[in-house]
Protein backbone atom coordinates (compact mmCIF):
# COMPACT_ATOMS: atom_id res chain seq x y z
CA UNK A 1 0.00 0.00 0.00
CA UNK A 2 1.05 3.60 -0.56
CA UNK A 3 0.94 4.20 3.19
CA UNK A 4 3.75 1.65 3.58
CA UNK A 5 6.00 3.70 1.31
CA UNK A 6 5.26 6.80 3.36
CA UNK A 7 6.00 4.88 6.59
CA UNK A 8 9.46 4.05 5.28
CA UNK A 9 10.10 7.71 4.50
CA UNK A 10 8.84 8.79 7.91
CA UNK A 11 11.19 6.35 9.61
CA UNK A 12 14.09 7.64 7.50
CA UNK A 13 13.26 11.22 8.51
CA UNK A 14 12.78 10.30 12.21
CA UNK A 15 9.12 11.36 12.14
CA UNK A 16 6.94 9.26 14.44
CA UNK A 17 3.73 9.71 12.46
CA UNK A 18 2.05 11.91 9.87
CA UNK A 19 -1.48 13.24 10.13
CA UNK A 20 -3.67 14.55 7.30
CA UNK A 21 -6.87 16.45 8.11
CA UNK A 22 -9.58 17.30 5.62
CA UNK A 23 -13.04 18.87 5.73
CA UNK A 24 -13.66 17.69 2.16
CA UNK A 25 -11.75 15.89 -0.61
CA UNK A 26 -8.02 15.86 0.08
CA UNK A 27 -5.65 14.64 -2.68
CA UNK A 28 -3.07 13.37 -0.17
CA UNK A 29 -5.62 11.22 1.67
CA UNK A 30 -7.07 10.00 -1.63
CA UNK A 31 -3.58 9.09 -2.88
CA UNK A 32 -2.69 7.04 0.18
CA UNK A 33 -6.04 5.61 1.23
CA UNK A 34 -8.33 5.87 -1.80
CA UNK A 35 -10.80 7.73 0.42
CA UNK A 36 -12.46 10.86 -0.98
CA UNK A 37 -14.43 12.19 1.99
CA UNK A 38 -13.75 14.30 5.07
CA UNK A 39 -11.78 13.02 8.02
CA UNK A 40 -8.33 12.35 9.42
CA UNK A 41 -5.68 9.93 8.16
CA UNK A 42 -2.93 8.92 10.58
CA UNK A 43 0.17 7.14 9.28
CA UNK A 44 2.51 6.00 12.09
CA UNK A 45 6.04 5.06 11.09
CA UNK A 46 5.87 1.61 12.72
CA UNK A 47 2.17 0.74 13.04
CA UNK A 48 -0.79 0.38 10.71
CA UNK A 49 -2.36 3.51 9.24
CA UNK A 50 -5.93 4.36 10.20
CA UNK A 51 -8.75 6.73 9.24
CA UNK A 52 -11.02 8.71 11.55
CA UNK A 53 -14.24 9.85 9.89
CA UNK A 54 -17.68 11.23 10.80
CA UNK A 55 -20.64 8.84 10.98
CA UNK A 56 -21.96 9.89 7.56
CA UNK A 57 -18.75 8.74 5.85
CA UNK A 58 -18.05 5.44 7.64
CA UNK A 59 -19.36 3.18 4.88
CA UNK A 60 -17.42 5.17 2.28
CA UNK A 61 -14.22 5.00 4.31
CA UNK A 62 -14.44 1.24 4.78
CA UNK A 63 -14.07 0.81 1.03
CA UNK A 64 -10.50 2.05 1.42
CA UNK A 65 -9.47 -1.16 3.24
CA UNK A 66 -7.75 0.95 5.91
CA UNK A 67 -8.85 0.56 9.52
CA UNK A 68 -11.57 3.12 10.17
CA UNK A 69 -12.56 4.75 13.46
CA UNK A 70 -15.60 6.91 14.18
CA UNK A 71 -14.95 10.56 15.02
CA UNK A 72 -16.67 11.63 18.24
CA UNK A 73 -15.12 14.91 19.40
CA UNK A 74 -12.63 17.56 18.38
CA UNK A 75 -9.64 16.79 16.19
CA UNK A 76 -7.25 16.83 19.13
CA UNK A 77 -9.57 14.81 21.39
CA UNK A 78 -10.10 12.12 18.78
CA UNK A 79 -6.42 11.93 17.89
CA UNK A 80 -5.30 11.82 21.52
CA UNK A 81 -7.69 8.94 22.29
CA UNK A 82 -6.63 6.96 19.21
CA UNK A 83 -2.91 7.47 19.85
CA UNK A 84 -3.23 6.33 23.47
CA UNK A 85 -5.33 3.32 22.47
CA UNK A 86 -2.77 2.29 19.85
CA UNK A 87 0.23 3.07 22.06
CA UNK A 88 1.69 5.58 19.59
CA UNK A 89 4.09 8.01 21.24
CA UNK A 90 4.94 11.27 19.49
CA UNK A 91 8.12 13.29 19.71
CA UNK A 92 7.68 14.50 16.12
CA UNK A 93 4.57 14.73 13.95
CA UNK A 94 4.40 15.22 10.19
CA UNK A 95 1.80 17.58 8.73
CA UNK A 96 0.98 18.75 5.23
CA UNK A 97 1.88 22.42 5.52
CA UNK A 98 0.53 23.17 2.03
CA UNK A 99 -3.02 22.25 3.08
CA UNK A 100 -3.42 22.42 6.84
CA UNK A 101 -4.81 25.65 8.26
CA UNK A 102 -2.92 27.67 10.83
CA UNK A 103 -5.67 26.99 13.38
CA UNK A 104 -5.46 23.22 12.95
CA UNK A 105 -1.66 23.33 12.96
CA UNK A 106 -1.65 25.23 16.25
CA UNK A 107 -4.15 22.80 17.79
CA UNK A 108 -1.91 19.85 16.91
CA UNK A 109 0.81 21.34 19.08
CA UNK A 110 -1.26 20.14 22.03
CA UNK A 111 -0.37 16.64 20.84
CA UNK A 112 3.22 17.24 19.78
CA UNK A 113 5.37 20.35 19.74
CA UNK A 114 7.67 18.97 17.08
CA UNK A 115 5.71 19.46 13.85
CA UNK A 116 7.50 18.69 10.59
CA UNK A 117 6.41 19.39 7.03
CA UNK A 118 5.88 16.21 4.99
CA UNK A 119 4.39 17.88 1.91
CA UNK A 120 7.68 17.55 -0.07
CA UNK A 121 7.71 13.81 0.67
CA UNK A 122 4.16 13.38 -0.65
CA UNK A 123 4.86 15.58 -3.66
CA UNK A 124 7.80 13.38 -4.61
CA UNK A 125 5.90 10.12 -4.10
CA UNK A 126 2.90 11.29 -6.08
CA UNK A 127 5.03 12.52 -8.99
CA UNK A 128 6.08 8.93 -9.86
CA UNK A 129 2.98 7.14 -11.09
CA UNK A 130 2.34 3.46 -10.54
CA UNK A 131 1.01 1.36 -13.43
CA UNK A 132 -2.49 1.43 -11.92
CA UNK A 133 -2.42 5.24 -11.87
CA UNK A 134 -1.16 5.49 -15.44
CA UNK A 135 -3.99 3.21 -16.55
CA UNK A 136 -6.55 5.63 -15.12
CA UNK A 137 -4.85 8.65 -16.71
CA UNK A 138 -4.78 6.84 -20.07
CA UNK A 139 -8.53 6.34 -19.82
CA UNK A 140 -9.07 10.00 -18.90
CA UNK A 141 -6.98 11.04 -21.91
CA UNK A 142 -8.89 8.72 -24.26
CA UNK A 143 -12.22 10.18 -23.12
CA UNK A 144 -10.83 13.70 -23.56
CA UNK A 145 -9.80 12.85 -27.12
CA UNK A 146 -13.31 11.57 -27.82
CA UNK A 147 -14.88 14.75 -26.48
CA UNK A 148 -12.52 16.93 -28.54
CA UNK A 149 -13.52 15.04 -31.68
CA UNK A 150 -17.19 15.54 -30.78
CA UNK A 151 -16.59 19.28 -30.37
CA UNK A 152 -15.24 19.55 -33.90
CA UNK A 153 -18.08 17.46 -35.34
CA UNK A 154 -20.70 19.59 -33.57
CA UNK A 155 -19.12 23.00 -34.23
CA UNK A 156 -21.87 24.29 -36.48
CA UNK A 157 -24.24 24.33 -33.51
CA UNK A 158 -22.11 26.71 -31.41
CA UNK A 159 -22.58 30.46 -31.34
CA UNK A 160 -20.64 31.50 -28.22
CA UNK A 161 -17.67 30.45 -26.11
CA UNK A 162 -20.13 29.30 -23.44
CA UNK A 163 -21.88 27.05 -25.97
CA UNK A 164 -18.62 25.15 -26.57
CA UNK A 165 -17.77 24.94 -22.86
CA UNK A 166 -21.26 23.73 -21.96
CA UNK A 167 -21.12 21.06 -24.64
CA UNK A 168 -17.77 19.77 -23.33
CA UNK A 169 -19.00 19.65 -19.75
CA UNK A 170 -22.26 17.98 -20.81
CA UNK A 171 -20.33 15.25 -22.66
CA UNK A 172 -18.16 14.70 -19.58
CA UNK A 173 -21.22 14.46 -17.31
CA UNK A 174 -22.85 11.95 -19.65
CA UNK A 175 -19.75 9.80 -19.15
CA UNK A 176 -20.19 10.22 -15.40
CA UNK A 177 -17.05 12.32 -15.10
CA UNK A 178 -16.35 15.74 -13.59
CA UNK A 179 -14.18 18.36 -15.28
CA UNK A 180 -11.30 19.13 -12.87
CA UNK A 181 -11.06 22.82 -13.82
CA UNK A 182 -13.08 25.51 -15.56
CA UNK A 183 -13.23 24.74 -19.27
CA UNK A 184 -11.38 27.40 -21.27
CA UNK A 185 -12.83 28.49 -24.59
CA UNK A 186 -11.21 31.71 -25.79
CA UNK A 187 -12.00 33.39 -29.10
CA UNK A 188 -10.56 36.52 -30.68
CA UNK A 189 -8.74 38.85 -28.26
CA UNK A 190 -9.96 36.71 -25.36
CA UNK A 191 -7.40 34.11 -26.45
CA UNK A 192 -4.65 36.54 -25.43
CA UNK A 193 -5.45 35.52 -21.83
CA UNK A 194 -4.13 31.97 -21.21
CA UNK A 195 -6.72 31.34 -18.46
CA UNK A 196 -9.72 33.12 -19.96
CA UNK A 197 -13.05 31.74 -18.78
CA UNK A 198 -15.69 31.02 -21.40
CA UNK A 199 -18.28 33.78 -21.65
CA UNK A 200 -21.35 34.46 -23.75
CA UNK A 201 -19.09 36.31 -26.18
CA UNK A 202 -19.75 35.35 -29.79
CA UNK A 203 -17.19 33.13 -31.44
CA UNK A 204 -15.01 35.32 -33.62
CA UNK A 205 -13.18 34.64 -36.89
CA UNK A 206 -9.66 33.43 -36.24
CA UNK A 207 -8.06 31.17 -33.59
CA UNK A 208 -10.10 29.69 -30.74
CA UNK A 209 -8.28 28.07 -27.80
CA UNK A 210 -10.07 25.10 -26.21
CA UNK A 211 -8.54 23.79 -22.96
CA UNK A 212 -10.27 21.17 -20.78
CA UNK A 213 -9.90 17.86 -19.04
CA UNK A 214 -11.85 15.13 -17.28
CA UNK A 215 -11.31 13.23 -14.04
CA UNK A 216 -11.57 9.42 -14.29
CA UNK A 217 -11.68 7.55 -10.96
CA UNK A 218 -9.74 10.37 -9.34
CA UNK A 219 -7.12 11.00 -12.07
CA UNK A 220 -7.08 13.91 -14.50
CA UNK A 221 -6.39 14.68 -18.13
CA UNK A 222 -5.60 18.15 -19.51
CA UNK A 223 -5.57 18.98 -23.21
CA UNK A 224 -5.53 22.14 -25.33
CA UNK A 225 -6.22 22.51 -29.02
CA UNK A 226 -6.46 25.68 -31.09
CA UNK A 227 -8.88 25.67 -34.02
CA UNK A 228 -9.50 28.45 -36.52
CA UNK A 229 -12.83 29.88 -37.61
CA UNK A 230 -12.48 30.81 -41.25
CA UNK A 231 -9.25 30.86 -43.28
CA UNK A 232 -6.24 31.70 -41.08
CA UNK A 233 -4.11 34.73 -41.87
CA UNK A 234 -0.46 34.18 -42.76
CA UNK A 235 0.48 35.39 -39.27
CA UNK A 236 -1.86 32.91 -37.60
CA UNK A 237 -0.69 30.02 -39.77
CA UNK A 238 3.00 30.79 -39.15
CA UNK A 239 2.43 31.23 -35.43
CA UNK A 240 0.56 27.93 -35.23
CA UNK A 241 3.37 26.10 -36.99
CA UNK A 242 5.91 27.69 -34.64
CA UNK A 243 3.97 26.54 -31.58
CA UNK A 244 3.55 23.05 -32.99
CA UNK A 245 7.24 22.74 -33.85
CA UNK A 246 8.13 24.02 -30.39
CA UNK A 247 5.97 21.34 -28.85
CA UNK A 248 7.50 18.65 -31.10
CA UNK A 249 10.99 19.78 -30.09
CA UNK A 250 10.14 19.81 -26.39
CA UNK A 251 8.55 16.36 -26.53
CA UNK A 252 11.58 14.97 -28.38
CA UNK A 253 13.77 16.20 -25.51
CA UNK A 254 11.69 14.67 -22.72
CA UNK A 255 13.70 11.99 -20.98
CA UNK A 256 14.50 10.98 -17.41
CA UNK A 257 17.20 13.17 -15.92
CA UNK A 258 16.66 16.34 -17.94
CA UNK A 259 16.29 19.42 -15.74
CA UNK A 260 12.84 20.98 -16.10
CA UNK A 261 14.42 24.43 -16.43
CA UNK A 262 16.50 23.16 -19.37
CA UNK A 263 13.47 21.66 -21.11
CA UNK A 264 11.66 24.99 -20.72
CA UNK A 265 14.70 26.82 -22.13
CA UNK A 266 14.85 24.52 -25.16
CA UNK A 267 11.23 25.37 -25.98
CA UNK A 268 11.72 29.12 -25.54
CA UNK A 269 14.95 29.08 -27.50
CA UNK A 270 13.20 27.59 -30.51
CA UNK A 271 10.82 30.58 -30.63
CA UNK A 272 13.57 33.13 -31.20
CA UNK A 273 12.29 36.72 -31.04
CA UNK A 274 8.79 35.43 -30.24
CA UNK A 275 9.87 33.85 -26.93
CA UNK A 276 8.64 36.91 -25.03
CA UNK A 277 5.10 36.07 -26.18
CA UNK A 278 5.29 32.68 -24.45
CA UNK A 279 4.05 33.94 -21.09
CA UNK A 280 3.63 30.80 -18.98
CA UNK A 281 5.55 27.66 -18.12
CA UNK A 282 6.07 24.83 -20.59
CA UNK A 283 4.18 22.29 -18.53
CA UNK A 284 3.40 20.62 -15.22
CA UNK A 285 2.84 17.30 -13.55
CA UNK A 286 -0.58 15.69 -13.82
CA UNK A 287 -2.41 13.14 -11.70
CA UNK A 288 -4.97 13.40 -8.91
CA UNK A 289 -4.62 17.15 -9.32
CA UNK A 290 -4.29 19.01 -12.59
CA UNK A 291 -1.14 20.74 -11.37
CA UNK A 292 1.33 18.52 -9.56
CA UNK A 293 5.08 18.03 -9.36
CA UNK A 294 7.18 18.40 -11.44
CA UNK A 295 6.82 22.02 -12.53
CA UNK A 296 8.36 22.76 -15.93
CA UNK A 297 9.25 26.42 -16.13
CA UNK A 298 12.20 28.82 -15.98
CA UNK A 299 12.30 28.73 -12.17
CA UNK A 300 11.95 25.00 -11.59
CA UNK A 301 14.50 23.16 -9.44
CA UNK A 302 13.20 19.72 -10.45
CA UNK A 303 14.26 17.14 -13.03
CA UNK A 304 12.13 14.61 -14.88
CA UNK A 305 11.97 11.00 -13.73
CA UNK A 306 10.62 7.86 -15.35
CA UNK A 307 7.00 7.56 -14.25
CA UNK A 308 6.25 11.28 -14.28
CA UNK A 309 3.04 12.18 -16.12
CA UNK A 310 3.38 15.72 -17.44
CA UNK A 311 1.89 18.22 -19.87
CA UNK A 312 3.79 20.00 -22.62
CA UNK A 313 1.90 23.15 -23.59
CA UNK A 314 3.74 25.91 -25.44
CA UNK A 315 1.76 28.95 -26.48
CA UNK A 316 2.11 32.36 -28.07
CA UNK A 317 -0.15 35.26 -27.15
CA UNK A 318 -0.40 38.53 -29.10
CA UNK A 319 -2.75 41.44 -28.50
CA UNK A 320 -5.04 40.09 -31.23
CA UNK A 321 -5.04 36.31 -30.66
CA UNK A 322 -3.52 33.37 -28.81
CA UNK A 323 -2.42 29.88 -29.82
CA UNK A 324 -1.65 26.97 -27.48
CA UNK A 325 -1.22 23.23 -28.01
CA UNK A 326 -1.13 20.95 -24.98
CA UNK A 327 -0.67 17.21 -24.65
CA UNK A 328 -0.27 14.78 -21.77
CA UNK A 329 2.59 12.29 -21.73
CA UNK A 330 4.37 9.83 -19.51
CA UNK A 331 8.13 9.89 -19.07
CA UNK A 332 9.56 6.45 -19.82
CA UNK A 333 12.98 4.88 -19.24
CA UNK A 334 14.24 6.08 -22.61
CA UNK A 335 12.03 9.04 -23.54
CA UNK A 336 8.28 9.51 -23.35
CA UNK A 337 4.91 8.39 -24.67
CA UNK A 338 2.21 10.87 -25.66
CA UNK A 339 -1.11 9.86 -24.08
CA UNK A 340 -3.45 12.35 -25.77
CA UNK A 341 -4.07 11.60 -29.44
CA UNK A 342 -6.44 14.33 -30.67
CA UNK A 343 -5.54 15.89 -34.05
CA UNK A 344 -2.83 18.54 -33.64
CA UNK A 345 -3.13 20.04 -37.09
CA UNK A 346 -4.72 23.48 -37.49
CA UNK A 347 -8.37 22.59 -38.00
CA UNK A 348 -10.23 25.22 -40.02
CA UNK A 349 -13.95 25.47 -39.25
Amino acid sequence: MKTDVLKDRLAAESIDAAVFISDEFDPQIFYMAGYDGSGILVVPKDKEAFLMVPQRDVSRAKKSKIDTLLRKGSIVEDLKAALIDRKIALSSLGVDSERISMAKSLSLRDLCAGLKDVSPILSGLRSIKEDSEVKLIRRACAITDEIMSAVIESWSGFQTEADVASFIEMKARKSGLPCPFHTIVASGKNASDPHHRATTAKLMQGPVIIDFGVCFNGYCSDITRTVCIGPPSDEVRKTYEMVRKTQDLAISNVNPGIACVDLDAIARGSMGKHAGLFIHGLGHGLGIEVHESPTINSRSKESLNSGNVITIEPGIYTEEFGIRIEDDLIVTKDGCEVLTKADRSLIIL
